[in-house]
């Protein structure tokens, strides 16, 4: 189902309800957008066709406000380990941060 790309603030994805319904996802829940994954839940939006996405997810998807792009369902597999190449933070609050997060 295409989409228009709109700015958002929210970290999840925001999408007409009823669109949402019509991919399966009537509650909200993952998607593949672009290059990247993220969680859409349904709310407000000027066009029902339009998916509101903030700055780092159109970043990570390498999308831009106005760009038309194919979105579908997904479900991802449970992720057995996650590594960092890098990082400040401790495992756990690592952990805590990206619980039930989609990490690709």
């Amino acid at each position: 189902m295409r989409f228009t790309i709109r700015a958002g603030t929210s970290s999840s994805g925001i999408a007409d309800p009823v669109m949402l319904r019509a991919l399966g996802l009537p509650h909200g829940g993952v998607i593949s957008v672009g290059k990247t994954h993220t969680r859409v839940t349904g709310g407000d939006t000027n066009g029902s066709t339009d998916l509101l996405l903030d700055d780092e997810t159109m970043r990570n998807a390498a999308l831009r406000p106005g760009s038309s792009v194919n979105v579908k369902r997904v479900i991802l597999p449970v992720a057995q380990v996650v590594r960092f190449s890098e990082h400040q933070l401790e495992a756990r609050v690592l952990a805590r941060a990206l619980q039930g997060a989609p990490v690709t």
